[in-house]
């Protein structure tokens, strides 16, 4: 199989998603006012040596000018990337001119001296790196049998964070349904194999999300990548929303109407409009059901903030509320019955130093409000809130007033390497409260520093008073909460971890795990699903179906608990004229709980399912 795919070439090795690449671009915008253009920031906060680019929305084809008021303290250039160089403060003036109209946007520039890395800053430290192909410790994956080779992982074994390392994620939000959780996100990975692996994530090239989900916490069911917004009309590849040009930071719902559950992801386009996708599962497909946005400019309903960072929270009595906001504030709506417009005007919420990202559980009687704060210095009174942190408050009521109570979650960087920006989910599941959010450990792990994040959870607790205690950030995750059942037909999709595996979704059809062939890296490429229960009957049989290319060959391995070690099942794959193969090999009886490794040797186009037979 020919690679071609840009995220495996820079990190051979480790798992793989390919997607529906589609051609970048901003829906076209009336420029009736200038209130329909924006400047992605008003405001910047920067150290010395910083860069970040400015962008203006809302526009096309237009000339666009900038110019600092102090080159010395924050230069700016024709590109609008501005440099940081020395402590004070600046003015960056953008003029905007199209036909016979012009528009001013300012951003104003406060330059801080170089601190510690103890100290966060608004964006990463950029480099032109790629990320080069990970190493692997023997605590990850142990020494394998003389001879054979295996795909590296950058997760250890014991780890359960990330969630993924197959693509860079962001922005979790969760839904559960039918005993299943799951999780969507942004995928990162889209500016990634854009080309743009060399360049800082500036989230213009993200047009679609990835979805995931579980029934144990750790091994996960990879339903793929969905294209939301924008088109590649070369190839008459449509998003499902061909009104947008981004989509970031989702989240979801669902509602019984009409005697059918229905399903909707809320989505931010642009950094200025939230869009909804609605389908018949939570696994898609999804359709545009209004076909313009649902809150902000070009749509039914503007704001007094910006439109992004969608929540949703639904109460008890089946009213459902839309979070949003960015620095200018934090505000709620609530839905109407058919989740694709609203019933009332927005309410503010006094959320101090709101910055983004905000949602609403309730806890008992209680509604807990968090959000995401901003890097600006706080006053005594809210020295307990870290900058860039999740912050939260409570009220008995949805709309509020709320008490703000401190911090939940603390900034990545004071855990791991690297600041920035801060995302998060909270749900209950199975009797225990976690906390998804993401980091960039991952690609600090790759060796880059450009901004693509990747997600984790670990558990919440709340507190006999009600109060919740900060959340202990780390590599471990969480424990798995129920055996997985190996008598039950399992997708080939669904792993705690793997490498050289590549996990695709094509436009209409699902997800397929494939099995990447790279004889210079590796001989086998693999995946591992946790804790697997055998029971004390055992097994004596093992079955798997797989989809080839017609005339090639491959092998499969199975292991126990240990890569290369503890083999209890091994077989050539040989398809069809079809492409189809069917393997079914006696296994010693195997008893107890186990951890499975499936490893493959050649490519193998689709990992269908398999199962186990006592």
């Amino acid at each position: 199989m020919k690679k071609t795919h840009l995220f495996s070439k820079a990190v051979a090795g480790i798992c793989m998603i390919a997607i529906c690449v589609t051609l970048p671009g901003y829906p076209v915008v009336s420029a009736k006012t200038a209130a329909t253009v924006r400047l992605n920031k008003t405001k910047l906060k920067m150290t010395q040596g910083q860069k970040y680019k400015l962008k203006v929305t809302g526009i096309k084809k237009a000339k666009i000018t900038f110019k600092s008021s102090a080159p010395s303290v924050a230069s700016v250039n024709k590109s609008g990337n501005v440099t940081a160089k020395k402590k004070g403060s600046a003015k960056i003036t953008v003029v905007i001119k199209k036909a016979k109209k012009k528009y001013k946007k300012i951003c104003r520039v406060t330059v801080l001296a170089k601190k510690a890395a103890a100290t966060p800053v608004p964006s990463a430290t950029q480099t032109n790196a790629p990320a080069p192909a990970p190493t692997q410790s023997a605590a990850s994956t142990p020494e394998p049998t003389k001879g054979v080779i295996f795909a590296s992982s950058i997760k250890q074994a014991l780890e359960n964070n990330p969630l993924v390392t197959n693509s860079y994620t962001a922005d979790p939000a969760v839904l559960e349904y039918n005993g299943r959780l799951y999780v969507y996100m942004t995928n990162d990975s889209q500016h990634y194999e854009k080309g743009e692996h060399k360049k800082s994530n500036t989230y213009g090239y993200i047009q679609s999300l990835h979805i995931i989900s579980t029934d144990d916490m750790v091994n996960w069911t990879d339903h793929g990548t969905f294209q939301i917004a924008a088109a590649n009309t070369k190839k008459q590849e449509y998003g499902v929303c061909k009104w947008a040009g981004c989509c970031w930071a989702p989240c979801a719902a669902y509602k019984n109407i009409d005697g059918k559950d229905q399903f909707f992801i809320y989505f931010t386009n642009g950094g200025y409009q939230i869009g909804v996708v609605q389908a018949d599962s939570p696994a898609g497909p999804f359709h545009d059901p209004i076909g313009k946005a649902l809150l902000g400019p070009q749509s039914d309903n503007e704001t007094t903030t910006g439109a992004l960072d969608p929540s949703v929270f639904t109460d008890d009595d089946g009213t459902s509320y839309l979070c949003y906001g960015n620095e200018t504030g934090a505000r709620i709506r609530k839905l109407a019955d058919d989740m694709i417009s609203f019933s009332e005007p927005e309410v503010e919420i006094d959320a101090p130093y709101f910055f983004e990202d905000s949602g609403i559980n309730k806890i008992g009687d209680t509604y807990y409000f968090s959000y995401c704060s901003n890097w600006e210095t706080r006053s005594e009174e809210y020295a307990d809130l870290g900058l860039c942190s999740i912050g939260y408050m409570t009220s008995k009521n949805p709309e509020g007033p709320y008490t703000f109570r401190g911090d939940v979650l603390i900034n990545c960087g004071n855990v791991f390497k690297l600041f920035g920006n801060n995302h998060h989910s909270i749900t209950q599941f199975r009797g225990k409260y976690y906390m998804f959010y993401h980091t960039r450990v991952l690609e600090e792990k790759l060796g880059s520093e450009l901004g693509f994040r990747s997600c984790h959870v670990n558990e919440l607790t709340v507190n006999d008073d009600g109060t919740l205690a900060p959340v202990q950030q780390d590599l471990a995750g969480v424990s798995q909460i129920k055996d997985f059942d190996p008598y039950r037909t399992n997708l080939g999709i669904t792993y705690s971890n793997c490498a050289g595996m590549l996990s695709t979704r094509y436009l209409t059809d699902g997800s397929y795990m494939q099995a990447v062939s790279d004889p210079e890296n590796y001989d086998y490429s693999w995946s591992l699903v946790k804790g697997v229960q055998f029971g004390t009957d055992g097994a004596s049989n093992f079955t798997a179906h797989f989809k080839m290319t017609a005339g090639t060959t491959a092998q499969i391995k199975v292991y126990t608990d240990a890569l290369g070690q503890n083999e209890i099942a091994s077989a050539d794959i040989v398809p069809d004229e079809s492409g189809n193969a069917t393997i079914s090999v006696p296994v010693s009886k195997l008893t107890d709980k186990h951890d499975l490794y499936f490893a493959f040797k050649g490519d193998v186009l689709s990992f269908e399912d398999w199962s186990f037979q006592k």
